[in-house]
């Protein structure tokens, strides 16, 4: 019976060989002398047998067998591996999908063979298998093609094993991939051999990989190393090798940069974060200062114009948003951590998340489930912190999970010991985040609710909280699918506490509680260059009973000193020419015994070095109340 068969061969005297030996038997034949022009040739004809070489360029044999197997078209097509390698290696032809296996050599004894298996193929046995090599018993093993072969198998093997994927290419298709591309590509090697390079890639990628090919056919290129592509969610390099002088062969290379991009966006994420905060404590530097001179003019009106209902009504509004700004700055120096170290304390995790609760579970209403997990063992769990500071950042974590519900949901928070840390996690079921939102979500002022309800202050406040106690915070989220933040704090050790006061301290700090202190006449010196503010401050000491006089610049302070001999110098910090602390120094020369407050818009004493540590008495941060400023003289002056 006629058959259409297909030979694929390198060699071509082997080719004219099967060609002359088929067609005198009356079947038709076409050939091709690579792995790829066969799968071309397939695409239109669909034989009855195909006879396979092993060892052929572009795509060989053994892979040759298992894309054939792959296509429903050839489901029923017989396999016949023809090659003189298989004395060398073992070869078992069923594992790669072949029917038969006949060895290359004696013409006779080939031709034998190969009308027996196509007499085979026709007939009702064919479907047996069988391990068994046709034509070994005329063929002797080679040392060199063994030994050729081994090194092959080795080189594969090193190639199987390297992290980057690997693509050969021969005119525009793959004709070699390794397991590494397998992976990347998420494909069976199958799909990926004989395909159009481009054409395993998405979108604007694909077109990215055809001006790569385009430009690697005489010089390497390389794509992806700064603005990566996108590959089954992977981020990936590439770089095109030429193999071939003529361009019609690369090698391509594929890297998983996936990691060193996340490391280098965290990064770029903290640097952007640490410039936000210094700039924020700029802001909230100036931003004080204004404050401090609406809130010391207020107090004056207050202090004149007391029997005035209608003037005190307006300086208590003044006072009011004096305060709410005093709120804001206070978030963008929580976020920047210049606030400087509040008083640490061991807090109760458990006591934390229960206070939380109780204030979320009032504050929400019935339309938001709230479920509490606690780990067994977070009883015996402290952390080093300030108990407000913390309970500002969980509740602002709340607040943002029930703005993501407008229509309800379930808030849930969980805590988990760990050996050195503690995990507290808040999630939600509300609308979720994108990526751009999410990469922004800790930025000051950055908000995609409603103005009204949302400063864009919350989640920066939050971060910079977090930060301050040496803590970590990551969030997780999908539009549509909520967000989980995820707090970790380091545990407190009970051997790190700080003693208490003393009952004779306790008794102080009571006493400077209470009142307003007259000053009796002493002597303060107020160094701004602020005029309009140092002018305030100079009106409300001299209420409270202070020889108070003024300067707005270190060189002017310095001969005021000189002249006045100031029972206490209150100095503000940043000063344009001489700042507070040289002018600090420069008065101490003269007098060592001087007292020196520092005022500033934020508390950064904790960051301060021991040299301008020693040269302060005291530090005031602005603005200040009336109460507080005198509470400050009684203790300092």
């Amino acid at each position: 019976m006629k058959k259409k068969i297909l030979v694929v061969d390198d060699n071509r005297l082997m080719l004219s060989f099967m060609i002359d030996l088929l067609e005198k038997e009356g079947h038709e034949v076409l050939s091709a002398e690579d792995g790829l022009s066969a799968l071309d040739i397939l695409n239109s004809f669909v034989p009855d047998i195909i006879f396979v070489d092993l060892i052929m360029p572009k795509i060989d044999g053994e892979r040759l067998c298992r894309i054939l197997r792959t296509r429903p078209l050839l489901k029923n097509c017989f396999i016949v591996v023809l090659s003189g390698a298989v004395a060398e290696i073992g070869f078992d032809h069923l594992k790669v999908g072949a029917d038969r296996c006949i060895a290359k050599g004696p013409m006779n004894a080939m031709k034998k063979h190969i009308l027996s298996v196509i007499k085979e193929a026709g007939s009702e046995t064919d479907q047996k298998l069988s391990t068994e090599i046709l034509g070994l018993e005329g063929v002797f093993p080679r040392q060199m093609t063994k030994e050729l072969l081994v090194r092959n198998r080795y080189l594969e093997a090193i190639l199987g094993s390297i992290a980057e994927g690997v693509l050969e290419i021969f005119s525009d298709r793959v004709v070699y991939t390794n397991a590494a591309a397998e992976f990347l590509f998420n494909r069976p090697q199958e799909e990926i051999l004989s395909a159009y390079p481009p054409d395993l890639f998405d979108g604007a990628e694909s077109d990215r990989i055809k001006i790569l090919l385009k430009q690697s056919r005489e010089l390497p290129g390389e794509i992806g190393f700064h603005h990566p592509l996108s590959l089954n969610n992977l981020m990936v390099s590439i770089r095109c090798i030429p193999i071939s002088d003529d361009g019609t062969s690369l090698v391509m290379l594929i890297a998983d940069v996936t990691r060193r991009k996340q490391m280098e966006l965290k990064l770029q994420h903290s640097s952007k974060m640490e410039a936000i905060g210094t700039i924020a404590s700029g802001i909230a530097h100036n931003f004080r200062n204004t404050l401090a001179g609406i809130l010391t003019n207020s107090q004056i009106l207050q202090m004149n114009y007391g029997q005035d209902q209608k003037i005190i009504e307006v300086v208590q509004r003044i006072i009011s948003s004096v305060r709410k700004g005093v709120q804001l700055v206070d978030g963008l120096l929580q976020f920047s951590r210049k606030q400087g170290k509040k008083e640490f304390e061991s807090v109760d995790i458990a006591a934390l998340i229960d206070e939380t609760h109780l204030l979320v579970k009032e504050s929400f209403g019935n339309k938001i489930k709230i479920n509490i997990d606690m780990d067994r063992d977070i009883g015996d769990v402290t952390i080093l912190g300030e108990p407000s500071s913390l309970s500002l950042a969980l509740m602002n974590l709340c607040t943002n999970a029930y703005h993501a519900m407008p229509d309800g949901g379930e808030l849930t928070i969980k805590t988990e010991c760990r050996v050195n840390s503690v995990l507290i996690t808040v999630s939600d079921t509300g609308t979720g985040m994108d990526s751009e939102t999410l990469q922004k979500c800790f930025d000051p002022f950055f908000t995609h609710g409603e103005v009204s309800e949302n400063t864009g202050m919350g989640l920066a406040v939050t971060y910079g909280i977090v930060k301050s106690h040496e803590g970590d915070i990551q969030v997780q989220s999908n539009p549509g699918k909520g967000a989980v933040f995820k707090l970790t704090f380091p545990l407190f050790r009970t051997s790190d506490s700080e003693p208490e006061d003393s009952d004779e301290q306790k008794n102080q700090n009571q006493h400077e509680r209470s009142g307003l202190t007259r000053g009796g006449g002493k002597k303060v010196l107020v160094v701004d260059d602020e005029k309009d503010l140092v002018n305030a401050l100079k009106n409300l000491l001299e209420f409270l009973d202070y020889n108070a006089v003024s300067a707005t610049s270190g060189l002017e302070a310095i001969e005021t000193y000189k002249s006045f001999s100031p029972d206490i110098v209150l100095m503000d910090i940043n000063m344009p020419g001489m700042n507070g602390f040289a002018c600090a120094e420069k008065i101490l020369a003269l007098d060592s015994n001087a007292k020196i407050a520092i005022m500033s818009g934020y508390d950064e004493r904790d960051n301060l070095d021991p040299s301008k540590r020693s040269m302060i008495a005291g530090y005031l941060t602005k603005p200040m109340s009336l109460s507080d400023l005198s509470k400050f003289l009684a203790r300092w002056s």
